[in-house]
């Protein structure tokens, strides 16, 4: 009986002590990603806005969803995202880390939204560009909360 507690207390401990690392390590890659990006200045959604996409019929509120949507799946800050960031390349997960990633849930949510495929989404312009459309069609700009 005190043996059989034993093992389960040791099996329950090595499991605990595995989600741990899992969990930490996790923590580290999601860091090490926003590291790439540490030199960059914050840009709010305005400036870009302002400096890209006033003069080509794209909304103030395309930009600041694509920025949200984007920080919320990579844990970059939004004002350190800029449109020509590619999500295969700047954006991209920690090598291994590729199946738990966030970037997932941009791909599911334009593909709710568009009711088409996100596989031409190369850039965050490419997604500005794709809301903006959706904007264009009277779709309302909803983000998923994280």
């Amino acid at each position: 009986m005190i043996a059989g507690s034993l093992f389960l207390a040791v099996v329950l401990l090595v499991t605990l002590a595995g989600a741990a690392i899992v969990w930490f390590s996790g923590k580290r890659a999601e860091a090490r990603r926003a590291a790439r990006f540490s030199e960059r200045p914050l840009l709010e959604p305005a400036a870009i806005w302002r400096d890209i996409y006033h003069e080509r019929e794209v909304s103030l509120d395309s930009v600041e969803t694509a920025l949200r949507l984007v920080s919320e799946a990579t844990d970059v800050p939004a004002g350190k995202i800029r449109p020509a960031d590619r999500f295969a390349v700047e954006l991209a997960p920690e090598r291994g880390w590729e199946f738990d990633d966030g970037l997932a849930e941009i791909c599911w949510y334009v593909e709710s939204r568009s009711k088409g495929s996100s596989a031409d989404l190369e850039t965050v312009d490419d997604l500005i560009r794709l809301l903006g459309r959706l904007e264009d069609r009277g779709e309302p700009q909803t983000a998923p909360s994280a």
